[in-house]
């Protein structure tokens, strides 16, 4: 146990010490030039407590760093009335390792990377503006409360986004491929022929035929199509009343044709946990069943709210950032 959460055992109820330390490099590309190349190396940590029924946090650089422990119990004083308990269960750590390779690229790699990927374009489509984002993330994460969780998990992936603007359209707008993986990248020709074949539909622009008709949706639209499904299963929702999907378990909310599940333990993922940021047991689980829903998106605090059990969906981001700040949500 570390000495934070040792010396808030004699001034809060209960605490929570989630810390990362991640080591990030980025490079952009715009119109085949290079415009960014950065490293990035972040330490922080939140540390959270129960005092009274209330809530407090505060955030630092490192667990060590004076007054981190004095702050948060300064702030639970005026904090949010809250239900629930920290994590008490220890999981059982699956010791995802991610590749190692991936901890080691460097700018110089991603670089390489990007080089290459543009000329293999331009050979196929020697008038293609190229526009690249390619990072790589590789860090540590851990979380330990005061009822004796103590569980952290390595992690590492690398990404590369390519666009490819339509010519004389007025927009950035074109063709896109995205590659994500927990292993360094390897760019195959049938990604890049397929990225320029998309590229030539843009070439010259459509006359749609008026009346009804059919649609067919690249696999990147499901992200618009499951974000409002996605805000309906948070939990901070239902138990606010706030979902019309809160009285609806074990009806038929989809087509029978539809099945949704998680699985953070899936090897073939490229991001993948056995713990939530919370300290909480991830498991593979079936939320909507051929169209019937089985249950929502849990932290500790809707839990506690819906009276269901831990679902380890706790994530320290919103949709537009991952900070330290961010606290922990479904």
């Amino acid at each position: 146990m570390t000495t934070l959460i040792q010396q808030s055992k004699s001034v809060a109820d209960q605490a929570e010490l989630y810390q990362i330390n991640t080591r990030a490099a980025n490079v952009m590309f715009s119109k085949g030039e290079v415009e960014v190349v950065a490293n990035r190396n972040v330490a922080a940590c939140a540390l959270r407590v129960l005092k009274d029924g209330k809530l407090g946090s505060s955030y630092a650089g490192s667990a060590d760093q004076e007054g981190l422990l004095r702050d948060a119990v300064s702030a639970a004083a005026f904090g949010q009335a809250v239900a629930f308990r920290f994590a008490e269960e220890k999981p059982v750590n699956r010791t995802l390792e991610p590749d190692p390779r991936t901890a080691e690229l460097t700018v110089a790699d991603l670089l390489d990377l990007c080089q290459d990927v543009r000329t293999r374009i331009l050979r196929l489509e020697p008038k293609a503006v190229v526009n690249m984002t390619c990072r790589t993330h590789a860090g540590t994460r851990s979380v330990e409360t005061s009822s004796g969780v103590q569980i952290s998990e390595r992690s590492g992936h690398a990404y590369l986004g390519v666009e490819l603007p339509f010519a004389d359209h007025g927009t950035d707008v074109g063709a896109v491929a995205e590659a994500l993986s927990s292993s360094p990248l390897a760019i195959e020709d049938p990604w890049i022929e397929q990225l320029v074949e998309m590229h030539t539909w843009g070439a010259q622009p459509s006359v749609p035929t008026s009346g009804r008709l059919p649609v067919l949706l690249a696999p990147g639209a499901s992200n618009l199509l499951t974000m409002a499904l996605l805000v309906c299963l948070d939990g901070r929702a239902v138990a606010a009343g706030l979902s019309p999907l809160a009285d609806r378990v074990e009806q038929q909310i989809l087509d029978a044709k539809l099945t949704l599940r998680e699985n953070p333990l899936d090897e073939q993922l490229p991001i993948k946990r056995s713990f939530d940021d919370e300290g909480v047991a991830c498991q593979p689980r079936t939320i909507i069943d051929q169209g019937v829903l089985k249950g929502f998106l849990a932290d500790l605090n809707s839990r506690s709210m819906l009276k269901q059990n831990a679902a380890g969906n706790a994530a320290r981001r919103t949709m537009f950032s991952e900070n330290i700040e961010d606290a922990p949500m479904p």
